[in-house]
């Protein structure tokens, strides 16, 4: 052990001045500085923690510099570089929130269906961004659009274009009918019509066409561009305006086929003027996708089909059987109207007809939500002034048919009777008839006052018949 100065003195490399021996040097290893005070000095053991002992406090201390550059060491390890903290706090805040950004992604949709639910068969608008592009894009129905830059090309067509561009939306309908033969046995007749696909409702594909397209179909089966087939259900139909909706499910389809598919886009009929280019596409006689061209030829004909009066759009494009539901479009690719029926004469040349599509919108959104209709069950003509004069019969609608288990069947009307009156309100006509029934629902009961033929006498009767749906009666689903 050493003790007091002189000891430190024999380290420092001086002879006690009370040795005898002069000429005694010490050879003295020297160690750190930390194991010398730690040997002699015990109450420094804080001080040489920080790398301070006491020799640096004395400027003649052999050790005094070498303490200083220790203390400076230590003292530049204590500090950081501002921009090595700034760069390693960016590296972990990247990294953070890429893993965020990564879990997110994958958890939302798990999130939403466990907080909200999964909407089913939500309520059918063309006035919402349900059915815009953005939302058909997941489902792999696409819009593309013309391409206009290629106007300048001489061997640039734009019927071509609105062709290429609208022929994915266009669907060929195969209806399937049960008949009879003279000896009552059951044979099946198929007819083809065309469909423009429109939208989708949850798992479904929608496609408007003409009702007399699917009327009275026990099967209804829709092929695409790409001939797949696919089996569809009805979701509606309006006879007085001939139209239906039916769809498909997207499930029932390959990938492949939902990639060939597209929303067809509907234009502004009221804005249409005569001499506009018209295009229609559809499938008549079976040959699928076939384009005639020709003009607005005229608008807002009254044409009377069968029991009804429409007015329509007059084109001279071709309109072939086959091609009823398919589009009319305009130079854009919209599609400006529904495409229903021609005039077929040997004195009249390329007159066509298409339901406005201002006018089937409203009723095609009604269709879709399935909205309630009411329903009586009866084929009727208008009995004129001029087949009353001829058939000496009164004015009134005549009852051609009666839909068996209908509501009119299960009141006891029959054919050959003439409805007069609708809830004490004079009918005569069936677009009358309509009219009445617009302002009731399915399940209200109303009053017919009917006349009937028998032995040559003329008899009135009234009935109470309660309103069914009309969906409920003609497609069973």
């Amino acid at each position: 052990m050493f003790d007091d100065k002189n000891d430190l003195n024999k380290i420092d490399g001086h002879n006690n001045p009370d040795d005898s021996n002069d000429n005694l040097e010490m050879d003295i290893e020297i160690v750190t500085d930390k194991e010398i005070i730690q040997s002699h000095y015990q109450e420094s053991i804080e001080e040489i923690k920080t790398g301070k002992v006491i020799q640096c406090e004395d400027p003649q201390s052999k050790y005094h510099k070498y303490c200083e550059e220790k203390i400076k060491e230590n003292e530049s390890k204590k500090k950081k570089s501002p921009i090595s903290s700034l760069l390693w706090v960016s590296v972990i805040a990247v990294v953070f929130g890429t893993v965020f950004q990564i879990t997110v992604t994958f958890t939302e949709p798990y999130i939403n269906t466990l907080i909200h639910g999964e909407e089913s068969n939500p309520y059918f608008s063309f006035n919402t961004s349900q059915n815009s592009v953005e939302n058909v894009a997941s489902t792999q129905l696409v819009n593309d659009g013309l391409d206009s830059s290629q106007v300048g090309n001489l061997h640039y067509s734009p019927v071509a274009a609105v062709a290429e561009e609208v022929s994915p939306s266009i669907v060929t309908i195969t209806s399937t009918v049960t008949s009879y033969d003279w000896f009552r046995n059951p044979y099946e007749n198929q007819g083809t019509g065309s469909g423009i696909v429109f939208g989708e409702q949850g798992d479904e594909i929608l496609i408007v066409t003409n009702y007399h397209v699917i009327q009275g179909s026990n099967k209804i089966t829709v092929t695409f561009i790409d001939d797949s087939s696919v089996e569809a259900s009805v979701k509606g139909f309006e006879p007085e305006a001939d139209l239906a909706v039916i769809a498909i499910k997207r499930s029932d389809l390959k990938r492949g086929s939902l990639n060939n598919i597209k929303i067809a886009t509907f234009g502004d009929s009221d804005q249409l003027k005569v001499g506009e280019l018209a295009i229609a596409i559809g499938n008549p006689l079976g040959y699928s996708q076939t384009v005639t061209v020709g003009v607005v030829s005229a608008l807002n004909r009254e044409v009377k089909i069968t029991d009804k009066s429409l007015e329509l759009i007059q084109t001279d494009a071709a309109i072939n059987p086959g091609n009823s539901g398919g589009a009319l479009v305009n130079a854009n690719g919209e599609v400006i109207g529904i495409n229903v029926l021609k005039f077929a004469s040997n004195n009249v040349e390329g007159m066509g007809f298409a339901i406005p599509i201002n006018t089937a919108l409203p009723i095609i959104e009604d269709l879709v939500n399935q909205k309630p209709k009411p329903y009586l069950g009866i084929n009727g003509q208008d009995i004129t002034d001029e087949l009353s004069e001829i058939y000496a019969l009164p004015l009134g609608i005549y009852i051609a048919q009666v839909v068996p288990n209908t509501p009119a069947s299960n009141a006891g009307i029959r054919p050959g009777d003439i409805l007069i009156e609708f809830n004490e309100v004079k009918t005569y006509s069936m677009s009358s008839l309509q009219e009445e029934l617009a302002n009731h629902v399915p399940g209200d009961r109303v009053n017919l006052k009917l006349l009937r033929i028998e032995n040559n006498r003329v008899q009135s009767y009234n009935v109470t018949v309660r309103l069914g749906n009309r969906i409920d009666y003609e497609f069973h689903r």
